[in-house]
């Protein structure tokens, strides 16, 4: 059994280790985040927050910034609710955190391998970066 404590995360998101729109990039890193809990990176409903890193160069490119003024944070009887943010219009990954994710993905991919590709779950709590979970990016 594994029991993974929650934290209320300031931003969370999705790094995969490569470029979604160009597999062929493997030095091009693609991430999606939001504010708060990373669930709604997932469930499709709304459109994340999207950049691309050149991990060799640094360069980050914005795809899509995040029109969000709310955010999943943890209740007090153990659920999750939406809150208003103050954030509304601010990148949820500043150039800081976004080198700093993509650092970490770097590192990781030195201890699994570049092929497949990873998946790495992530959170921010103010500017602590936490990684959740790395496993092989799955495509089908």
């Amino acid at each position: 059994m594994l029991i993974q404590a929650g934290v209320n995360a300031t931003a969370a998101g999705v790094l995969v280790t490569t470029n979604l729109f160009d597999t062929k990039s493997t030095h091009i890193y693609t991430i999606n985040a939001k504010w708060g809990l990373g669930m709604k990176v997932v469930d499709g409903r709304e459109t994340p927050e999207q950049l691309l890193v050149d991990i060799n160069t640094g360069q980050i490119r914005v795809v899509y910034r995040s029109e969000d003024n709310t955010m999943l944070v943890f209740d007090d009887k153990g659920g999750v609710k939406e809150v208003t943010t103050a954030d509304k219009g601010q990148a949820v990954l500043t150039n800081s955190r976004t080198m700093k994710l993509a650092n970490a993905a770097k590192e990781l991919v030195k201890i699994f391998g570049a092929s497949p590709p990873l998946d790495v779950e992530w959170l921010f709590v103010g500017e602590e970066l936490q990684i959740v979970q790395a496993r092989p990016f799955v495509t089908k």
